[in-house]
């Protein structure tokens, strides 16, 4: 099972680490928002110091997922800061005003930030074609989806997992997994992504709590 689990500081992250059974980290601040970038001193903190694959989020806005002109400027210069880190990638996501791909803007960003990985976040949830919103994603260079399958709650859109992927991009099922759900998820998906599922009383505002991450486990086979 490839999971990843959302840390908003270096004690985050070192817990994260310490867990054991995690493949990869997003770094974010203000997770009541859905999630900003970091202060840059944060980042370059962890990049450092962290063993594990970190990408960065890139956003300043919770309005919509269009972008206005600051916030696309703004995150240039992130991008521009986040490649002098040893970060694995960053995570990003223009729409435009009828929720389809910002193509243009979003390939300026993909080129800039090369050679990151880059996670498309969950504006994708929006997008009513998602088999073709996924091939443009690949097109451009997306290695990663992360998704609930739409606007409805995930278990809700088991099917529509199964409908985009083999297309060559990571698709990670995140927001509502909790321990309850997870194993149900986990097939018709690559990857796992949890955030405040695995915080003391499941809240934001709670430090990550170790022993409820680490029961995050692919179950064995009896075979």
């Amino acid at each position: 099972m490839f999971l990843e689990v959302i840390g908003t500081s270096l004690a985050d992250c070192e817990m994260i680490v310490s867990a054991g059974n995690v493949n990869r980290i997003e770094l974010c601040a203000n997770l009541e928002h859905g999630g900003y970038t970091p202060e840059y001193q944060v980042i370059k903190e962890c990049c450092a110091k962290i063993n594990l694959p970190i990408r960065v989020i890139v956003r300043h806005s919770d309005e919509n997922f269009y972008c206005p002109a600051w916030e696309y400027e703004q995150m240039k210069k992130d991008i521009d800061f986040i490649k002098t880190t040893k970060a694995d990638g960053i995570v990003i996501g223009i729409l435009t005003p009828t929720n389809e791909i910002d193509l243009v803007r979003m390939q300026e960003l993909i080129m800039l930030a090369s050679p990151l990985n880059v996670t498309f976040h969950r504006a994708f949830d929006l997008i009513k074609d998602k088999q073709q919103a996924i091939i443009q994603l690949k097109n451009l260079g997306v290695k990663t989806v992360l998704t609930q399958g739409g606007e409805t709650p995930i278990l809700t859109n088991l099917t529509t997992f199964k409908e985009i992927s083999g297309h060559g991009v990571q698709i990670q099922g995140g927001s509502g997994i909790n321990l309850t759900n997870y194993q149900t998820v986990l097939p018709v998906v690559d990857a796992i992504h949890i955030g405040s599922a695995v915080r003391v009383n499941q809240s934001w505002n709670e430090p990550i709590d170790l022993a409820l991450l680490q029961q995050f486990q692919e179950k064995k086979s009896n075979d």
